[in-house]
């Protein structure tokens, strides 16, 4: 009988372990997913930050516009439209 007893005490103790266990594996897993989504925030920031930072100065080509866009005067930007633009030219990139 005592036996027993310390074999249910045993055991108790296994699973009251293994319980306290898987909680601490969830904490800990949900901390290693807060970081990566941190680090990943920092990735995409990083990037941002080396296309500003790395912005080289373009001249776009009218002629060669897709239909859907329309260029500044200093050729430095464009604006997209809803409908194409008549009279591009023949070089222009296609609609699809």
């Amino acid at each position: 009988m005592v036996a027993l007893s310390v074999i249910l005490v045993v055991l108790f103790s296994f699973l009251i372990l293994t319980i306290y266990l898987f909680r601490v594996k969830e904490k800990k897993n949900a901390e290693i997913e807060n970081k990566n989504a941190e680090i990943e925030n920092k990735n995409v920031e990083i990037e941002w930050r080396r296309a500003v930072a790395c912005r080289e100065d373009v001249t776009l080509d009218p002629d060669t516009a897709h239909p859907y866009l329309v260029l500044s005067e200093d050729g430095k930007s464009l604006e997209n439209l809803e409908l194409p633009c008549p009279g591009k030219s023949p070089d222009a990139i296609p609609i699809w």
